[in-house]
């Protein structure tokens, strides 16, 4: 990989699958062997006038960041690997 900066060319990737929704306090790390991101979680508050809601997140969001198929698809358990 070239680390000449001058090089770098950025491009408008067109995404696919369902982004997750807004939130605050998730955790997120890069599993670079698999070539994706996987998000965990996190917070949604709204606030209205004088009353707060929050809607917490038990959720598992993966983000595929390899150039031919980058975007959100459908996390689904499996236990075919172990």
């Amino acid at each position: 990989m070239d680390t000449d900066l001058t090089k770098v060319v950025w491009e408008k990737r067109k995404k696919g699958g369902l982004a997750p929704s807004s939130r605050s306090g998730c955790s997120m790390t890069h599993w670079a062997a698999k070539g994706m991101g996987v998000l965990f979680g996190g917070v949604h508050d709204e606030e209205e006038k004088e009353d707060m809601k929050s809607v917490f997140y038990n959720d598992l969001q993966v983000l595929l960041s390899r150039c031919s198929d980058f975007g959100w698809p459908k996390a689904e358990p499996s236990c075919d690997n172990y």
